[in-house]
């Protein structure tokens, strides 16, 4: 059960899985490194390499946020690996882990909703409308 857990708190923030198991360091490097430069990657990329076209800002975003699946993909073989040499069993689950875990998990995934909805990434990319091109609202309301 301790591994299930681990896998899914790394899914859903990378370093979420590392304080479960308790490797702090790790969890630093992989929730720091996700956490600082996710949200503000890509519109550095797309302002230092002056992309303007509508196709270039979306491919520059796709292959930042490559980078990143690669991250979290990294984190959850690293908590995973981890936790099976930490847990002989599939029983032991760490009940202040989990919590610390799970608090971080939400709190990452609270603060970068709220941050890519704020203006700083158009700000950052230096194009009106940064956000709009790489996550285009879905219309509501049918067909």
């Amino acid at each position: 059960m301790g591994l299930v857990i681990v896998v899914l708190l790394a899914l859903c923030a990378p370093g979420a899985g590392q304080i479960y198991n308790g490797d702090y360091g790790k969890a630093v490097f992989f929730g720091g490194v996700f956490l600082a430069l996710q949200p503000v990657a890509a519109p550095l990329a797309v302002r230092f390499f002056k992309i303007r076209l509508l196709k270039n800002v979306i491919v520059a975003a796709q292959w930042i946020n490559s980078l990143f699946i690669a991250l979290v993909i990294l984190s959850v073989f690293d908590a995973f690996f981890s936790a099976y040499r930490l847990y002989s069993s599939f029983s032991a689950i760490s009940w202040a882990g989990l919590a610390y875990g799970a608090v971080y998990a939400m709190g990452a995934v609270f603060c970068y909703k709220r941050l890519m909805a704020s203006p700083y990434p158009d700000m950052l990319a230096g194009l009106d409308g940064f956000v709009s091109i790489i996550r285009p609202e879905s219309k509501k309301g049918g067909i």
